[in-house]
């Protein structure tokens, strides 16, 4: 028997399933390394449900053009409908436990924020999440409908704390 949080995941898995249909996951991917000079080789969309649950939603390689080192880093994307000017980190999950951006079994190298309706991305590493832990952790939670908590923060903001952030970027 399904319980709510079985059918709100698959709900997520199909959402996002139709936006990599769309070749949204793609074209975001190749528009944040074009503003990063790198070059996009290749994206493969989410291989197992264990890699999901880990935060992997596939796996994006590029190549420096000046070292012509080429690197796979694995990718969660986050979608959202509207633009509020901000980047929302899932702080509290609603079971009361840890977050996507401070649970220590998410594995994911690198979160892209999706903004649809205008069609704006946002990049951030894993390892930048983990150096900001402490301010993100004094920040004010926002709580959701569903119970969780995320953290908001601005654009500055991140660029501020996480030196390898992102965006935005217009695809």
């Amino acid at each position: 028997m399904l319980n709510n949080i079985d059918i709100d995941f698959e709900n997520k898995r199909k959402y996002e399933q139709e936006c990599y249909d769309k070749g949204i996951h793609c074209t975001v991917i190749k528009k944040i390394l074009e503003s990063s000079e790198y070059n996009f080789l290749g994206y493969i969309h989410r291989l197992t449900d264990e890699a999901d649950y880990a935060g992997v939603d596939g796996y994006f390689s590029y190549v420096n053009p000046k070292t012509h080192k080429a690197t796979i880093l694995s990718v969660d994307f986050k979608f959202r409908e509207k633009n509020y000017g901000d980047v929302l980190y899932n702080w509290v999950h609603r079971n009361g436990g840890p977050g996507w951006a401070r649970n220590p079994k998410k594995v994911n190298d690198v979160v892209i924020n999706v903004v649809l309706c205008d069609r704006i991305a946002h990049m951030t590493t894993r390892k930048d999440m983990i150096s900001a832990y402490d301010y993100m952790n004094n920040k004010r939670k926002i709580a959701t409908p569903n119970g969780e908590k995320n953290v908001m923060m601005s654009i500055e903001e991140c660029i501020e704390h996480f030196p390898d952030f992102v965006g935005p970027i217009k695809f």
